[in-house]
């Protein structure tokens, strides 16, 4: 039933195998990270990083050869003029804003992607295939504390992208801030928003100066200047797992080589943001930093992410909406037709509160304010 969270803890009878099979095959992101593979580990400073590489069952079987659906990024749609994206208003709302796909084929945009322009700036709180047609509302937060007017004469309602993104223990307390029911309602876009308003004050304290996520991530980043080569996109990747400040943060994919290298440079600024280009770090493995330890380790992380309860939804548009729970773990995937699109899953901040029948998107992430 969607909406409905299953652990795998069916009874021991027959019939309960018979369960237990069935829900593992249909069990896309299980399927897919356990024929992910894991490519070399990259190191320096405080993050390392493991590149995820599509395994035999994985891109080929999951898109192409089943004629997997076409899509542009967000990245590509937006420099073409496919994408518009603006306020909902003249007046606006900090929890929405609207998309327009004006080309011949779907978008895939990313959850933690960010807009800038407008009345603020905004992050995307959820993955969302977009396929050409009228304007949609879409679930986001404010990335601009202090900010709501247009940012100068002739500025008008129309976003463009920022190159950022949310950072993964951001998302995972903005996830974990949603309401029971999971619709993006008002109150639930107001508990997201002080969540990651509250997140962004607390860099801007301990830098100083720069008002947005965007001039955040700039100053952060220039202090890699140089070092970021040692984690390029490397040919077959489709994501990645990140290890910094002591433990395996984040996790990153998606289906397809092609798109994945579209975002890897935006998704890097998001895990090396807050993190330091020098310095002694603790690996789980001995030996160089890129021995087989940094692997094993990560396959754990990976194994502890698929044994988490589940639930399905559907999508804000196209796809299928999965949130997976585990002890440790959050994240979310959109799934089209047996292709995992997108998954972004983040350990849990130490010291939130897990429950994972906290969030149960029985509805999706419908819009419950505008029609969908």
């Amino acid at each position: 039933m969607a909406g409905e969270w299953q652990d795998g803890t069916a009874d021991g009878t027959a019939d309960g195998a018979q369960d237990r099979s069935r829900e593992r095959s249909q069990d896309v992101v299980g399927q897919w990270l356990d024929g992910i593979r894991l490519g070399r580990a990259k190191h320096c400073g405080g993050v390392v990083l493991v590149p995820l590489l599509n395994g035999s069952s994985g891109v080929d079987a999951l898109g192409k050869t089943r004629g997997g659906t076409g899509y542009r990024t967000m990245p590509e749609a937006m420099a073409r003029g496919d994408l518009l994206v603006t306020e909902v208003s003249s007046i606006g709302m900090p929890g929405e804003v609207l998309a327009w796909n004006r080309g011949d084929v779907p978008v895939l945009m990313l959850e933690g992607e960010e807009w800038s322009g407008a009345r603020q700036n905004r992050v995307l709180m959820a993955s969302v295939l977009l396929r050409p047609g009228p304007p949609r509302h879409l679930p986001v937060a404010c990335s601009e504390p202090g900010r709501w007017n247009y940012p100068g004469k002739g500025a008008g309602p129309a976003m463009g992208e920022s190159g950022s993104c949310l950072p993964s223990g951001m998302r995972a307390a903005a996830r974990m801030a949603r309401t029971l029911s999971g619709e993006w309602t008002s109150e639930a876009a107001k508990a997201v928003g002080e969540v990651v308003r509250q997140g962004l004050l607390g860099w801007r304290n301990q830098a100083g100066g720069g008002e947005t996520l965007s001039d955040w991530q700039d100053r952060d980043v220039r202090r890699w200047e140089g070092l970021e080569e040692v984690f390029r996109w490397v040919p077959g990747q489709v994501g990645w797992m990140a290890h910094t400040h002591g433990a395996w943060r984040s996790v990153e994919l998606v289906s397809r080589p092609a798109a994945w290298r579209r975002w890897h440079d935006k998704w890097l600024r998001g895990v090396l943001s807050g993190t330091e280009p020098r310095g002694a770090h603790d690996r789980p493995g001995a030996g160089s930093p890129d021995d087989a330890g940094w692997r094993k380790s990560a396959r754990l992380a990976l194994l502890e992410l698929t044994q988490g309860s589940r639930a399905c939804s559907p999508g804000i548009d196209l796809g299928e909406r999965e949130e997976r729970r585990s002890a440790q773990w959050t994240g979310t995937a959109l799934i089209l037709d047996g292709e995992l699109l997108h998954g972004g899953w983040q350990r849990i901040p130490s010291g939130a509160r897990h429950d994972p029948c906290r969030v149960q998107p029985a509805q999706g992430m419908g819009m419950t304010s505008m029609p969908r």
